[in-house]
């Protein structure tokens, strides 16, 4: 499921493609719980530590993809970590991080203006310093475009199988796997009439294109977002407002 724009990144998943096929109809299997709430989804909880999170037996073995402060992970019986996926995703987040570092110093350094009495070698080292500064800042926006990209193929594929995701140790998104129907019984494939029949009552509310949202009953901070084509409900899940994947720095 799509979470906010502001995790970018937020929820991210790499998972072993060769085994999705298995991974989904499994996390959908009959022995698994029913339905998906406002409370949760078996025994994970909103707002959750990860600690007692991982000790109800609900998850995979571990992470699926840890990027950007967040750890996420598939159901017991979902996709697998994939090693090479995840390495790749390390390795953008330092060249990003090394990219922001380089970039904020060719900045500084190019605020330094040249003196009152300067001279033409001054001016020409105030100018290479701001070219500096403009290069650094498109490698920075190119690389974070490359991790807009990988999000989003992530997103994609975790959509497919649903998961949690954890941002400084506590659950804070849980995105509903298939075959699964929350109690009102909307499920995916679900029509946008019925879910509006079952919701609209309660306070929900198209909030963008395709994506209808309310505020979970019980729970201060979190939403719970369904999101729609073609008039049919494709996935939903439970979200916090509040716990983010990285603290602004």
């Amino acid at each position: 499921m799509v979470v906010a724009a502001a995790a970018v990144a937020g929820v991210l998943i790499a998972v072993n493609s060769g085994s999705d096929g298995d991974a989904v109809a499994a996390a959908g299997a009959p022995d698994g719980p029913k339905q998906f709430g406002f409370d949760g989804f078996g025994k994970l909880k909103p707002g959750m530590r990860k600690d007692e999170a991982v000790a109800t037996g609900e998850l995979g073995p571990a992470p699926v993809a840890v990027v950007t402060g967040c750890e996420d992970y598939s159901f017991a019986g979902g996709p697998l970590p994939d090693p090479v996926e995840i390495a790749k995703d390390a390795e953008l987040e330092k060249s990003y991080q090394d990219a922001r570092r380089k970039s904020d110093e060719l900045n500084k350094a190019a605020d330094v203006q040249p003196g009152k009495n300067a001279g033409a070698k001054q001016y020409a080292e105030s100018a290479q310093r701001y070219a500096d500064s403009a290069m650094a800042i498109a490698e920075l926006k190119k690389i974070g475009e490359q991790q807009a990209d990988r999000s989003a193929a992530r997103i994609e594929r975790s959509n497919a199988a649903g998961g949690v995701s954890f941002g400084g140790g506590v659950l804070r998104l849980l995105s509903a796997p298939p075959g699964i129907t929350t109690p009102e019984g909307i499920g995916r494939e679900s029509t946008v009439d019925q879910l509006l029949a079952a919701y609209q009552p309660k306070g929900l509310k198209l909030d963008s294109d395709g994506r209808y949202e309310m505020a979970v009953p019980g729970h201060p901070g979190w939403v719970a977002d369904f999101d729609t084509k073609a008039g049919k409900v494709t996935n939903f899940l439970l979200r916090s407002t509040e716990i983010r994947c990285k603290q602004a720095s």
